[in-house]
C-alpha cells in the first residue's frame, strides 16, 4: 500500500508518471541547466508534465550543445536514461514521445527508417536499441547484476506510440542498415511483429508501397522468411519484380 493509501506499486505523480521515471529524467536532462537558465528543468517539466511546448524553440537554437553534453562521455552519466527506457515503472506514450523529442540532439546518426516517419520516434528506437547494448556491455565489463527491463518494448507499445499512422513501424523496420546500432532491437525483432504483418495484410501493404526502395527490398524478403502468403502480399511481391526502382 502506498503512503495516499492507493494499491502497492510505485508512487505515481497526478501526470501519470512515477518518482522513480521522474527522477532519472531530471538526472539526465537537469545537466542543461549548465549551458542555459533553467533549459533543463524547462525541458523535465515539458517531458513529465506536457505544457510549455515553446521551450523545444529554445533546445531547438542548442541543439549542437545539447547533443554534446546529452551525449555524455561517461557511463553514469546516461544511466538514468537506460533505466527509464529499459525499466520505467509507468509507460505513459505522451511522456515518452515528449522524450524524444528531447532526445532529438543525442541521437541525429544512423537513424532507422526515413524522413517519412517522426524525428522522435526514430529518436526513441536508436535510443532503445543503443541502451540495450550499452547496458549489456556494462555487465559484461563489471560483471554486476543489472535489472532487467521489465517487459521488452513490442509491436502494441509502438502502435500506441503511434497513435493512428502507423506506417513509420514498417519504415523504421525495414530501412536501415544491416549493421546498424540497436538493429537486434528493431521493430522486426521486437514481440508481435509477424502479428502485425498478418491482422491486416491489405493495410501492410499499403504502407510497404510507401517505402523506399530499399525498404521495399527488405520488406520483400521478411514476407518470404516468415511464409506470410496472403493475396495482397503475393500481389505486392508481384509488382515489385517489374519494379525497376
Amino acid at each position: 500500500m502506498n503512503q495516499d493509501g492507493s494499491a502497492g506499486g510505485p508512487h505515481r505523480h497526478q501526470h501519470g508518471i512515477s518518482d522513480r521515471d521522474r527522477d532519472n529524467i531530471r538526472i539526465d536532462l537537469g545537466r542543461l541547466d549548465k549551458l542555459h537558465p533553467d533549459l533543463g528543468q524547462q525541458l523535465i517539466h515539458y517531458v513529465c508534465v506536457g505544457d510549455n511546448d515553446s521551450i523545444l524553440l529554445t533546445a531547438e537554437n542548442l541543439k549542437d550543445e545539447i547533443g554534446s553534453i546529452l551525449n555524455g562521455r561517461y557511463a553514469n552519466c546516461i544511466v538514468p536514461r537506460l533505466d527509464f527506457l529499459l525499466t520505467a515503472d509507468v509507460r505513459d506514450p505522451a511522456v515518452f514521445r515528449r522524450y524524444g523529442e528531447v532526445l532529438i540532439p543525442v541521437y541525429s546518426t544512423e537513424l532507422p527508417g526515413t524522413s517519412k516517419s517522426p524525428s522522435w520516434f526514430r529518436t526513441l528506437l536508436q535510443a532503445y536499441g543503443k541502451s540495450w547494448e550499452r547496458t549489456l556491455r556494462r555487465k559484461k565489463s563489471t560483471h554486476e547484476t543489472l535489472a532487467p527491463e521489465r517487459e521488452p518494448w513490442t509491436i502494441e507499445w509502438l502502435r500506441a506510440l503511434l497513435r493512428e499512422d502507423e506506417f513509420p513501424i514498417l519504415d523504421t523496420a525495414f530501412d536501415r542498415e544491416d549493421n546498424a546500432p540497436g538493429i537486434r532491437y528493431s521493430p522486426e525483432n521486437m514481440p508481435g511483429f509477424e502479428q502485425h504483418l498478418g491482422a491486416d495484410p491489405g493495410q501492410r501493404v499499403a504502407e510497404m508501397r510507401r517505402l523506399s526502395a530499399k525498404g521495399r527490398c527488405s520488406a520483400l524478403r521478411t514476407l518470404a522468411r516468415l511464409g506470410l502468403t496472403q493475396e495482397p502480399y503475393l500481389d505486392f511481391a508481384i509488382d515489385q519484380t517489374g519494379d525497376s526502382a
